[in-house]
């Protein structure tokens, strides 16, 4: 890309999609033996997450008005990150799983409000002629990235270090 911009979505693109497919594989292995919940209890946890992205979707347009894109997504990984680092180590306070429900909804609203400010960056940044090929690009890396983090997630679903994976 000729666009520190677009270098940049694009960088955001792919450790995001490695820890989107470290998390996939992780979460199930979190949720059964850190939690002791069962395959419903997962699904629900990981359903709930859908709540919090309803919300984003609800307030994205009106933070993008008051704060910008490059805030929308700086704000958003630092709140997501903040989230994530408490969900996973709850665990030895509590295992309640409406607490880890009541989390995910709450990492549902950064989700959506990131990606709304990185989808408004690569609009803002490319003719709209070259936006297909340029969502496509990103789009790929993405999920090449995440095919890479299943894999790696699944390497490390036996071992004792998932908390300090899901942490980074």
């Amino acid at each position: 890309a000729r666009s520190a911009t677009l270098r940049t979505i694009a960088l955001i693109a792919g450790l995001g999609g490695v820890a989107q497919g470290l998390f996939l594989v992780l979460f199930l292995v979190y949720v059964t033996q850190n939690l002791g919940a069962g395959d419903t209890g997962a699904g629900i946890i990981r359903g709930v997450q859908a709540i919090g992205g309803v919300l984003g979707g609800l307030v994205a347009g009106l933070l993008a008005r008051r704060f910008g894109p490059r805030s929308m997504i700086g704000d958003g990984y630092l709140l997501f990150g903040m989230l994530s680092l408490l969900t996973w180590n709850l665990a030895p306070f509590t295992t309640a799983l409406w607490v880890y429900a009541g989390l995910f909804i709450a990492m549902g609203i950064p989700g959506v409000t990131t990606a709304t400010g990185e989808i408004t960056l690569v609009q803002k940044s490319v003719p709209p002629r070259a936006l297909g090929r340029v969502i496509a690009a990103i789009t790929t890396v993405d999920v090449a990235a995440q095919a890479i983090g299943l894999l790696i997630g699944g390497l490390l679903a036996d071992s004792d270090a998932i908390v300090p994976v899901l942490d980074v």
